[in-house]
């Protein structure tokens, strides 16, 4: 039995297939992809040296629609996945967050877009 794609989950396919090729092309190690966490997904895990990378694709007409939609509850939902991902070497190994931006204007991969709440530095001293 074959199931039918929507435009949507094709058009989403194709972009991170583009992002994919792009963090290959940046000399990232792709371990994975749509990895199912729980009731959360990665869209793209990753390698680059010691460092385990967090990547989510975002397919908009514009670079800001696209950061737009990464609100705060989706980047704790990405971070929780990537924390079970991780399990007991979530202490061991430090980890990113990047976005791989897919719009009419080109493809931009952003390092490090935004962090876990327990890497932002503790403000002034």
């Amino acid at each position: 039995m074959t199931t039918s794609r929507t435009r949507q989950q094709i058009t989403g396919d194709d972009a991170e297939a583009r992002a994919v090729a792009v963090l290959v092309a940046a000399g990232l190690v792709v371990c994975g992809r749509n990895i199912k966490v729980g009731n959360d997904e990665l869209d793209v895990i990753c390698e680059e040296g010691d460092v385990m990378v967090f990547v989510e694709v975002r397919h908009r007409t514009s670079r800001a629609e696209a950061l737009e939609s990464i609100s705060a509850a989706k980047q704790k939902r990405i971070v929780r996945a990537a924390t079970r991902f991780l399990g007991p070497e979530v202490h061991r190994r430090y980890s990113r967050f990047d976005v791989v931006v897919v719009s009419p204007n080109g493809i931009e991969h952003i390092r490090d877009a935004f962090r876990a709440p327990s890497d932002e530095p503790d403000g002034p001293a």
